[in-house]
């Protein structure tokens, strides 16, 4: 349900977003699979390691990149940020151990949250409020009035 990249510098929101712009059919946990396109990002003005308010800045340097941010504590999946499309978003995770902190792509929404549902992992799932659906039709209907209420 998540590729985490096994880095070894701190640019782990690099890589993160690369896995999931280029995703690798064998091994995605490999750096080397995203080593030919670590230059197509801007970053300019984000200090690695990337906090969460760096988001804003990596979005509007690279024009029409969107991205979720998901936590996990207590095997309980929260949004931390969503973007003004959230749907049609990156998602990613942060994770935190004291004061370190990880990015990962969050491949399979569903996968990840598949025992919150009867349905799992083909449940469509609300962004905003991480309620599942059966259907793309019924997720849409949500939506209409999940995003009234923020």
């Amino acid at each position: 349900s998540v590729v985490n990249v096994r880095n070894q510098d701190e640019e782990c929101l690099k890589w993160a977003l690369l896995s999931a712009l280029h995703p690798a059919i064998r091994n995605a946990e490999r750096v080397s699979n995203y080593v030919p396109f670590a230059q197509e990002l801007n970053f300019d003005g984000v200090v690695f390691p990337a906090k969460l308010k760096d988001l804003d800045k990596v979005e509007k340097n690279n024009n029409g990149l969107s991205i979720n941010v998901f936590g996990l504590d207590e095997q309980k999946v929260y949004p931390l940020r969503l973007a003004k499309s959230a749907q049609e978003a990156i998602n990613l995770m942060l994770l935190q151990e004291g004061n370190k902190t990880h990015w990962v792509w969050v491949r399979n929404f569903g996968w990840l949250c598949a025992d919150k549902t009867t349905h799992h992992p083909h449940t469509h799932y609300c962004m905003r409020c991480l309620s599942g659906h059966a259907s793309a039709e019924n997720l849409d209907k949500h939506l209409i009035t999940c995003g009234q209420f923020n």
